[in-house]
């Protein structure tokens, strides 16, 4: 019982707190400032990261463990592509935001389109 009711504060510190979905909804592309970043459902955690030595290219790894489908306090659900931690993306320059929004997720997010592009990508607020 326990386990799972931690399960469940986890789940709604992940993507319940009230700011989080306008957060999401705030962010712009750095490339493309009039389109939006997407949403909840194409953010995926990606708190690892590496510098390919020899292109020096971000390569943002999937560290995300949450639910791929979940409902917000308001009820809308979200669903999620599955995307298995570990997996690996290169970070287009142009991609990467420059926190005029500061992030309030307490993780590096990297935005993953339908066609597993690189949409944007969020550092980790800088403290």
């Amino acid at each position: 019982m326990k386990s799972s009711l931690f399960g469940l504060l986890l789940l709604v510190s992940d993507y319940g707190a009230p700011d989080l979905p306008e957060y999401y909804e705030s962010l712009r592309m750095p490339d493309q400032p009039r389109l939006s970043c997407c949403g909840m459902g194409d953010a995926y955690y990606a708190d690892k990261t590496e510098i390919e030595p020899a292109t020096g290219d971000l390569i943002a790894i999937i560290t995300d463990t949450r639910p791929d489908s979940f409902t917000l306090k308001d009820g809308r659900t979200i669903n999620r592509v599955h995307i298995p931690p570990g997996t690996r993306f290169v970070v287009p320059k142009h991609k990467i935001r420059k926190h005029p929004i500061p992030n309030p997720t307490g993780h590096t997010i990297v935005f993953i389109g339908a066609q597993m592009n690189v949409l944007c990508f969020e550092p980790e607020a800088l403290i």
